[in-house]
């Protein structure tokens, strides 16, 4: 498909294809439109036996898989991550000199592609731009992630380009706007580096995983960051960042079955040389934060915290709209608002567990007598109990606060305990920002007021070091938007 470059208006992405090629950003209402996916009810019983009305009527609940209601902060985040893909380009200009001689020496020795030129020398991987998305396991990090970046063409073919001068550019080159790998738990960093060529050959004629298996870490990444620039690779989106781990002291880890450690994100940041985004859960956090120099660069252009969904949001209120589809059934009594606060309660607000636990409840009712055909708060609690068990203890823990149940829940009663000093809100926020450059990030935690002693104020002094003002206040119900 041909492009259609679209003069950019800041002087400086000007006359750059690659920023070019991307066209207008989406306004909210289009890009709402774009990713937005509600439930389409369009079965026909006419021909079909009355005793089968109720297996069919339940293929038509599978449907509510395929449903997707925008999360509040999802347009945030498309704006962020599409300026970071922009700024990313500023210096790696497809008609600038430096990427041509770049170009150039990598195609004169194409049988020596790690040995072929020192690409420091060149000073064109200057990106330093990061983000992340953390939050719990079901609250739609990866969903959410994936659908912005479906409105985002992934790939350009350039052919000639027409600068603002009407000057003809001959450039020749795939633009591949984004790549999405995951750290897999059982996964050494090789591993996590052949990823990312597998994925580049999605796109590209290449069979890098198959040519360079004998390469080691090094002459990988160097690789990679050649490639990426070859390729016009804008953002690498890094999922299950969770499983990143502290360096290990054994003697026993070999180049080939060590895990991915800070000191290998920290390869990643200096050498890849173009925007990153991590998406993990709170565990995360931790790890990232136990190093001050890769928390600062994690959070370069801050990120978001995605808490428990609070049952007044407006993403809460639209998603059991969605879900609870009881035009289905012959005799629905239970309003929506009763349902909106009582399935919040028992899936602790967690989206994941909300549908499903919808979706069930609605197949259970098919099977009953149409006068029983009632979505109320006894039937979600019934299913709940009967085939929900496994997810009470996390929901409870989340509800009770008992964050230290569970390792990934750690982090939200450090994030909890930010504000208590009997200080209110706004001093909390007044105070973390005073120490701190803007960085962003949302979720909704209630803040609790009691006494600490000087060794726990002493701990939150030091969490408060590792998370950024925004988040906080986030975390402390503001809105950061």
């Amino acid at each position: 498909m041909k492009i259609e470059y679209k003069r950019h208006p800041n002087k400086k992405y000007r006359d750059n294809p690659f920023i070019e090629a991307m066209g207008y950003p989406l306004t909210v209402e289009q890009f709402n439109q774009k990713i937005s996916k509600p439930f389409e009810s369009d079965i026909d019983l006419s021909d079909t036996p009355a005793e089968l009305h109720g297996y069919y009527a339940r293929t038509e609940i599978d449907n509510l898989a395929d449903v997707y209601v925008v999360k509040d902060e999802a347009f945030r985040f498309y704006d962020k991550i599409r300026r970071m893909i922009e700024a990313g380009y500023k210096h790696r200009n497809p008609v600038g000199s430096s990427i041509r001689k770049l170009l150039g020496a990598i195609d004169e020795s194409k049988s020596k592609p790690i040995s072929s030129l020192d690409v420091r020398e060149i000073n064109v991987l200057r990106s330093q731009l990061c983000t992340f998305i953390c939050g719990l396991s079901g609250i739609g990090k990866t969903k959410m992630i994936r659908t912005i970046l479906g409105v985002i063409d992934q790939v350009h073919e350039h052919d000639n380009y027409v600068d603002s001068e009407g000057r003809t550019h001959q450039v020749d080159q795939k633009q591949i706007t984004h790549l999405y790998v995951e750290i897999h738990e059982r996964q050494s960093q090789r591993d996590v580096l052949k990823n990312v060529l597998a994925e580049l050959d999605l796109y590209t004629d290449e069979k890098d995983k198959e040519n360079y298996t004998d390469y080691n870490r090094n002459e990988l990444i160097t690789l990679i960051r050649k490639k990426m620039t070859i390729h016009g690779v804008g953002l690498l989106i890094v999922d299950e960042a969770q499983n990143i781990e502290k360096p290990s002291t054994s003697d026993t880890l070999t180049a080939s079955t060590e895990k991915p450690t800070m000191k290998f994100i920290e390869d990643i940041f200096n050498r890849i040389g173009v925007p990153l985004c991590f998406l993990g859960t709170h565990s995360m956090l931790k790890v990232f934060g136990d190093e001050a120099t890769i928390a600062r660069r994690v959070a370069t252009n801050g990120g978001l915290i995605l808490g428990s969904c609070g049952v007044d949001t407006l993403f809460w209120q639209k998603l059991i709209k969605e879900m609870c589809q009881t035009n289905l059934l012959a005799n629905q009594k239970t309003s929506l608002d009763t349902l909106t606060f009582h399935i919040h309660n028992k899936s602790a607000g967690i989206p994941a567990i909300a549908t499903s636990l919808i979706s069930v409840a609605l197949c259970y009712l098919t099977f009953l007598p149409p006068k029983d055909q009632d979505l109320s708060k006894k039937v979600i609690n019934f299913i709940f109990d009967e085939q929900f068990q496994l997810l009470k203890r996390v929901t409870n823990a989340i509800k009770n606060k008992k964050y230290h149940l569970y390792s990934d829940l750690e982090y939200l009663a450090i994030l909890e305990e930010v504000g208590d000093k009997g200080r209110n809100a706004e001093s909390v926020a007044k105070s973390v920002l005073e120490k701190h450059e803007n960085r962003a990030l949302t979720g909704e935690l209630k803040i609790k007021k009691t006494t600490d002693t000087d060794e726990r104020e002493a701990q939150v002094e030091d969490v408060c070091d590792d998370i950024k003002p925004t988040n906080v206040m986030s975390a402390l119900g503001y809105d950061v938007s």
